[in-house]
């Protein structure tokens, strides 16, 4: 997946090509701003789902946990 944003050394998020030309992080430089279309649009993809970044990260975890528990499995009955 490719990241539309980065944290700083504090931990505060940003959009990292905000901070290059035309705009140089000095805001939207662009009547038209493709970059924040992207944004908005992987935005709208997650909100879709209905579910918080928390269940998300917790369904991650599960699903490792489960993928782990199958190739167990598999190792130990050929």
């Amino acid at each position: 997946m490719n990241r539309l944003t980065a944290r700083n050394e504090q931990g505060y998020a940003y959009f990292p090509q905000c901070f290059e030309e035309p705009c140089n992080g000095s805001g939207c430089q662009k009547e038209r701003c493709e970059y924040m279309n992207a944004v908005c649009e992987k935005l709208a993809v997650y909100e879709d789902t209905g579910l918080a970044p928390e269940q998300i990260i917790e369904i991650d975890k599960l699903y490792v946990e489960k993928c782990r528990e199958l190739a167990e499995k598999r190792k130990n009955h050929g």
